[in-house]
């Protein structure tokens, strides 16, 4: 196994840890995933996202064609614009309850994505969210 640290922040890292797939772990403490962050990172297959994250910024995990598992985490307030557009193996999304805003198109361009559960109170749907996904 590998280890090795790609981003820095002011309150964390992002570290990589390289097994037989490629994991994603972000810091405890960091509350904002950056504009583009993690932008077509094809390799990248599954990411744990810490509770402290509040917002993902526009792009963040944009164009990670091999992105099959993403975790949401409970405290997650905002979703940006396109945040995991063009993640074509992502099969289900679950929102959380602590969810208040989703960008428009967030998860477009997702072709296997089958399974969208929404467990906010009052989420309203932006136009193009599910654009070239299998839900309708």
């Amino acid at each position: 196994m590998r280890v090795s640290i790609l981003a820095t922040g002011s309150n964390g890292n992002a570290t990589l840890v390289e097994t037989n797939d490629y994991k994603f772990l972000i810091d405890d403490g960091i509350s904002l995933i950056s504009e583009g962050m993690f932008l077509a990172c094809s390799f990248l297959t599954n990411i744990v996202i810490p509770n402290t994250v509040k917002h993902i910024s526009n792009y963040a995990f944009s164009g990670c064609s091999s992105l099959i598992s993403l975790t949401l985490p409970e405290g997650l307030e905002t979703i940006g614009r396109h945040a995991f557009s063009d993640c074509p193996s992502l099969s289900s999304i679950e929102i959380p309850s602590s969810v208040t805003s989703i960008g428009l198109s967030a998860f477009s361009g997702c072709g296997q994505l089958n399974s969208f559960v929404d467990n906010s109170a009052n989420l309203d749907i932006p136009p193009g969210l599910f654009e070239n996904s299998s839900i309708k």
